[in-house]
């Protein structure tokens, strides 16, 4: 073998990787914001799931996000919940 295959040959694994990672990102790029929201609503549902489980019969209500230190016009504001049985809304 010359000298151009030997350093062809060791450049292909480099450029798999590189590529690789190209890749990576890219998919990162398109798919994280979906696949974040998919996540935190999956999660978030089944933490709250089982909160109802343990208020006697009534109705209940509980503040959001009044413990913010700085307003952000990006973000809710605060809010009231409130558990009805089984449900929260």
């Amino acid at each position: 073998m010359n000298n151009r295959s030997l350093r062809l040959l060791k450049s292909k694994p480099i450029l798999w990787l590189v590529a690789g990672v190209c890749i990576l990102s890219i998919c990162l790029a398109v798919f994280f914001k979906p696949f974040t929201t998919a996540v935190l609503k999956r999660v978030i549902y089944h933490r709250l799931a089982n909160l109802t489980y343990h208020f006697e019969d009534g109705l209940h209500a509980g503040l959001c996000g009044t413990g913010s230190p700085m307003a952000d016009i990006k973000r809710a504001g605060p809010c009231i919940s409130v558990v009805a049985e089984k449900h929260l809304y």
